[in-house]
């Protein structure tokens, strides 16, 4: 892992992402989680580099899997500013106002829903633009969080801590904020 995915972390990263790795189930070599450098600005205007991990929505699905407690979803659902719930979102020139999915988890009488807005996840380009994936996926994206919002409240001893790559606050200026390369 520190030679193909974490080139240039320290021994104590790598340790961390590996127990992270075990603690979930998760294995980052069918990218089910990935490590990441993400650039912070400090308030003196510095950077600081650090590590941290982007689990995939099909590595918060395995979670909930593999606990034995999940029983299924609905949705997505998405609307407009109207508030009016849909199956489908079909207008292709703008993007949803939020997106919603309800999980259900045994012992549960009732689902437990996540609804993203789309306004407080869409990742932006330097211009303040959605970036090119938000700008023609961002009623998918926005989806994405909803389920992971879900999936966390439904599981959070299982998902503390596990964030996916669409929820994470986009940074212009932070170039190595993208995942590592594998």
């Amino acid at each position: 892992i520190s030679r193909t995915m974490m080139q240039g972390a320290s021994h104590d990263d790598v340790l961390t992402f590996v127990t992270t790795c075990e603690r979930t189930g998760l294995d980052p070599f069918t990218r089910q989680i990935m490590p990441s450098i993400r650039r912070n600005r400090q308030q003196d205007g510095s950077f600081r580099t650090t590590w941290t991990w982007l689990v995939t929505i099909d590595g918060l699905r395995k979670i909930a899997v593999d606990s034995g407690q999940y029983e299924g979803q609905e949705g997505p659902f998405w609307c407009g500013s109207d508030g009016v719930w849909k199956e489908i979102w079909t207008d292709p020139q703008n993007p949803p106002f939020a997106s919603k999915v309800i999980v259900h988890r045994k012992g549960f009488r009732l689902g437990l829903s996540g609804i993203a807005k789309y306004e407080s996840y869409v990742q932006k380009n330097k211009d303040g633009k959605p970036n090119q994936v938000w700008s023609n996926l961002g009623d998918h994206m926005t989806a994405k969080c909803a389920e992971a919002l879900a999936l966390r409240k439904a599981f959070p001893n299982e998902m503390a801590g596990l964030y996916t790559d669409e929820e994470m606050e986009s940074v212009a200026d932070t170039p190595a904020g993208e995942a590592a390369k594998s």
